[in-house]
């Protein structure tokens, strides 16, 4: 009977602190795994959350660059618009003080023949009233006329000038 009973084993105390050691080993290798998986989980949320951040900040920043580039392009649409515009402005402008210029000639030879006849005339004219009213109104509305062709030839120089 004796064969088949098992008897208990004696372990020694040095037996039973390393049975001890060795549960406490089992403990700290699954915290030691969780804390790592945990870490690591924390670590891969942390990277994609700023990864996701940065793309949507710079999302937004090149958002910001395409407005800011057709704001531009509308702007540099418009001032060579501006620009078209006066050029054909200043070639009008020319046109009309060359236009100018010629009634002004026109009119200085009309003043000098006016005069020559004047000069010519000398007696007669004294002699008729009449004749000498009407010359003398023709060279009135004449030099008015002189008058305000100079003012607006220098106008259109002026602006000729400022283009």
């Amino acid at each position: 009977m004796s064969a088949n009973v098992n008897p208990m084993p004696y372990r020694s105390e040095s037996e039973i602190t390393l049975l001890q050691k060795e549960k406490r080993k089992h403990p700290r290798r699954a915290r030691r795994w969780v804390v790592w998986t945990t870490t690591f989980t924390v670590w891969a949320v942390l990277s994609f959350g700023s990864y996701y951040l940065a793309k949507h900040y710079i999302e937004g920043f090149q958002q910001q660059l395409n407005g800011i580039q057709q704001t531009n392009q509308q702007n540099v649409d418009q001032l060579n618009k501006s620009v078209a515009d006066l050029q054909a402005q200043l070639i009008e402008n020319k046109q009309n003080a060359q236009t100018l210029q010629q009634q002004f000639e026109a009119v200085q030879k009309e003043m000098a023949a006016v005069n020559e006849q004047i000069a010519l005339t000398g007696d007669t004219i004294d002699s008729t009233d009449t004749t000498k009213e009407t010359l003398s109104q023709r060279i009135t509305d004449l030099s008015k006329q002189l008058e305000n062709l100079k003012v607006v030839i220098n106008k259109l120089e002026a602006a000729a000038r400022v283009y």
